[in-house]
């Protein structure tokens, strides 16, 4: 990853740039499309990887460039959905998206949140982070009122995958023990 690179909360101007992010997987029908206002509402949902090169056009940025996004939005006492997890074309690879769902995860940490879920085409990134699939049908009823804004309501085709909150606390700090032990 470029050290200039940041792993940040959202910020209002980084608004325009997630929407267009997110929804340029929508227009392949790997997401769901997020309007501004949409993505405004819940911003402090949001984490962004943003680079300090400014983006074009004078669309109220925050002048760094959004390379990747995701968001975590809480759906029940216990449990968050993971969603919007986009990475731009031109930052494939680089591990941005494995960065954001930390920033989310740790975000879960600190809420006390039990269980973290997301629907998705991708389960194997995810299964690399700890996640596991699912059935569906294990998760809350509650869970589906944004599918009905899918194209493919009432057939969904995505995976759903989930994480025990501290299951992922463990391992982040087992890891760091690692790195720390190295040097």
């Amino acid at each position: 990853m470029d050290s200039d690179i940041k792993i940040r909360r959202a910020k209002v101007g980084d608004v325009q740039q997630v929407v267009a992010l997110i929804n340029s997987y929508a227009e392949k029908g790997e997401m769901l499309y997020r309007s501004q206002s949409q993505v405004l509402q819940q911003v402090r949902n949001y984490f962004v990887a943003a680079s300090p090169e400014p983006n074009s056009g004078s669309d109220g940025s925050s002048g760094e460039t959004v390379l990747a996004c995701g968001s975590l939005d809480i759906t029940w006492n216990d449990l968050a959905e993971l969603r919007s997890l986009a990475v731009s074309d031109k930052a494939q690879g680089k591990g941005l998206g494995t960065l954001v769902v930390e920033a989310l995860m740790n975000d879960a940490v600190e809420l006390g949140l039990k269980h973290v879920f997301a629907l998705t085409y991708k389960p194997h990134f995810f299964e690399r982070l700890g996640f596991r699939i699912i059935d569906k049908q294990q998760l809350p009823h509650k869970v589906w009122s944004i599918c009905i804004d899918c194209l493919k309501f009432p057939v969904c085709d995505e995976v759903a995958i989930q994480i025990d909150v501290e299951e992922w606390a463990r391992r982040q700090a087992a890891a760091e023990a690692k790195v720390a032990d190295r040097h």
